[in-house]
């Protein structure tokens, strides 16, 4: 988790350095969303003019990139030491630990809002991305994959939690619809603007209208990460028979 941010009294006391303005930036984006951050608001943070901020930081962009490069830092500390690393036993076979991964890594972009916008919405490649590449590209080629296909892979499983996390807290998601009375509310209206639909144009949809107006995002998550690696083990399976 992101250091606490000192107030404006303490900061004048405290020499301020790069780290703790990332620790303020993500603190600021947890909070009010990655569009209000600002070199003003994160200056005022700290009880300084915006400018003085450029000492340590060339830019926003440039302090875009330290926080990503930090979230990433923080999950491999929370998915892939504490998810996968700690909890690994020799009787795991790869889909297990790469299903902890993207569920722990799911997670994890959840518990830090607007962390799944920043993270794909940057490419920053340093060391602590690369821990978390690595682990994959190990996972997919133990699971039988060659270097490429595990690099394909890789690339599909981060892009479909990424996604999906996007997905379930866009400001529009029927997940995020609002405090629970006027999130029930919507729920309801759209199940029954679906069961009203003309059957005979929209059998299934109609049909299908509790439980598309019933937005039980872990479960869909799991369906699409089991087939995922389902289709991942027929793919490795349909290899071998063909070598």
């Amino acid at each position: 988790m992101p250091r606490s941010t000192p107030d404006k009294a303490t900061a004048r006391r405290t020499p301020i350095t790069t780290e703790l303005l990332v620790d303020a930036a993500i603190e600021l984006i947890e909070s009010d969303g990655l569009d209000m951050l600002s070199m003003r608001r994160l200056a005022d943070r700290f009880g300084i003019q915006a400018a003085s901020v450029y000492w340590y930081v060339a830019s926003k962009e440039h302090m875009l990139d330290l926080v990503v490069d930090r979230l990433h830092d923080m999950a491999v500390q929370t998915v892939l030491v504490e998810q996968v690393e700690q909890r690994r036993t020799e009787d795991e076979s790869p889909d297990q630990v790469l299903r902890r991964f993207a569920v722990g890594y799911r997670s994890f972009l959840l518990a830090h809002p607007d962390s799944a916008r920043v993270i794909s919405g940057r490419l920053v490649v340093g060391e602590n991305l690369s821990l978390l590449i690595e682990q994959l590209l190990t996972l997919f080629q133990r699971a039988g994959l060659s270097a490429k296909e595990s690099v394909h892979a890789a690339y599909v499983l981060l892009v479909y939690v990424q996604g999906f996390v996007l997905h379930e807290t866009a400001p529009l998601s029927v997940v995020t619809a609002g405090p629970n009375d006027e999130r029930s509310t919507t729920l309801n209206h759209m199940q029954q603007v679906l069961a009203s639909l003309p059957a005979e144009k929209f059998p299934n949809t109609s049909a299908a209208a509790a439980d598309l107006a019933r937005p039980d995002m872990p479960a869909r998550f799991a369906f699409g990460l089991d087939l995922l690696l389902a289709g991942l083990k027929q793919f490795v399976e349909s290899q071998s028979k063909h070598s």
